[in-house]
């Protein structure tokens, strides 16, 4: 458990530091996937299925649906779920994937609707990426 919490620690980090404008953006859209991609190694999700994680979420991460008006952290949420599909490929709960897309749909949603602080908001909006990895 404390590996979680210190990855969650570490995601909200990341998540802010890649958004603050004073490090580069790549800060957030590749160090939360190798994070992520760690703590399921240390977890005991020991497949090559996990190397294709890594690029989904970098490119869920990188985007924040902007077609659908403005920042949709909804959809970015869901999406960001949706990346972790090759843990569901390696331990086929594809029911838990589906409810961890939509847990964090409704959990980044409505946490940025609710945060105006950009620091609060964009540190809880990936502290809690590592904390729903147990779900699967």
């Amino acid at each position: 458990m404390i590996w979680i919490i210190l990855a969650s620690f570490g995601a909200g980090v990341l998540g802010r530091c890649g958004g603050s404008g004073n490090y580069p953006r790549q800060t957030r859209v590749v160090g939360i996937p190798l994070l992520m991609a760690g703590l399921a190694w240390i977890l005991g999700i020991h497949s090559w299925w996990l190397l294709l994680m890594i690029p989904a979420m970098i490119g869920a991460i990188s985007t924040y649906h902007d077609y659908l008006g403005e920042d949709n952290f909804f959809v970015h949420g869901f999406v960001i779920g949706c990346a972790t599909f090759p843990i569901a490929l390696y331990n086929g709960h594809w029911w838990m994937l589906l409810f961890r897309c939509l847990l964090l749909a409704v959990a980044c949603g409505g946490w940025s609707k609710v945060m105006k602080n950009p620091v609060v908001e964009e540190f809880g909006r990936y502290f809690i990426l590592p904390l729903s990895l147990i779900l699967l």
